[in-house]
């Protein structure tokens, strides 16, 4: 049984929208469980990028947790040298080497758990669109042309979408039941545990933080982004007087006149 929050995070990749051009990557707190972080990029498998999001919540945290729970994938061997780094002078269980594990997905059940969720609830919805942009015929996905438009125009669109889904959960109330382990608010969970008998086990970074941070940056650029592609769209987009989309709607219409203005 988990002694609180912070006391362990949860990381993970949702890959069911891969297919499209989207993979997203998610944390969850192992007592709350509040959802930490939803992101949307390219692909899974940038080690950088995954280490970005955890470093930006240990920094919004002011703490780091006592564990982390990851599979296997090499994306995530970055994060877990960084987590074991973070709590190498902790004198608990779970310092250094034992700051991380490494667990099968099946066994990361907390995240597991929530991308089962997620896929009822919002992932089917956005396969079935893309599925019916390809039987329609507005989108090939063996064209480059179209994998990069597809990008461009939903890519904010779909990362609004989840700041939503994310606000959502961690605003709910999970009630008790035979499939639920745990019953209350996330926010409330995480924020007071002492409420329901538990405490914040958020561990202090001090300076190794920022260590970290420019560790990241000695690296190297993080994102998978054609800046070529990108910086031709905006071109297009300036030329003819378009706009950012904001919905699903607008971001289909401007997919489709950026494939036309490709075309010629």
């Amino acid at each position: 049984m988990s002694p609180g929050a912070n006391f362990c995070w949860h990381l993970d990749g949702y890959d069911k929208l891969k297919p499209f051009g989207f993979s997203i990557h998610g944390c969850i707190d192992g007592f709350s469980p509040r959802i930490l972080w939803l992101e949307v990029q390219r692909s899974n498998k940038n080690p950088r990028l995954m280490a970005r999001y955890f470093i930006d919540n240990v920094r919004a945290a002011h703490g780091c947790p006592a564990r982390v729970y990851t599979d296997r994938r090499t994306e995530n061997r970055l994060i877990a040298a960084m987590q074991c780094y973070l709590r190498a002078g902790g004198v608990d269980e779970c310092a250094g080497s034992r700051a991380h594990k490494y667990v099968k997905s099946v066994r990361n059940q907390r995240i597991e758990g929530y991308w089962s969720h997620y896929r009822r609830q919002r992932a089917s919805w956005w396969i079935d669109f893309f599925n019916d942009l390809q039987e329609s015929d507005l989108h090939d996905l063996t064209s480059q042309i179209h994998r990069e438009a597809l990008w461009y125009s939903f890519a904010d669109v779909l990362q609004d979408d989840l700041d939503k889904v994310k606000d959502y959960w961690n605003s709910h109330r999970i009630r008790k039941s035979k499939h639920a382990t745990v019953s209350g608010v996330p926010d409330m969970m995480y924020f007071l545990p002492e409420e329901f008998g538990r405490i914040d086990c958020l561990c202090p970074v001090s300076g190794k933080l920022r260590e970290m941070e420019d560790t990241l940056r000695e690296l190297g650029a993080e994102d998978d982004i054609d800046p070529i592609w990108e910086e031709y769209f905006q071109y297009v987009m300036e030329r003819n007087g378009l706009s950012h989309p904001t919905s699903v709607l607008e971001a289909g219409n401007l997919f489709q006149k950026l494939v036309q203005f490709a075309k010629g």
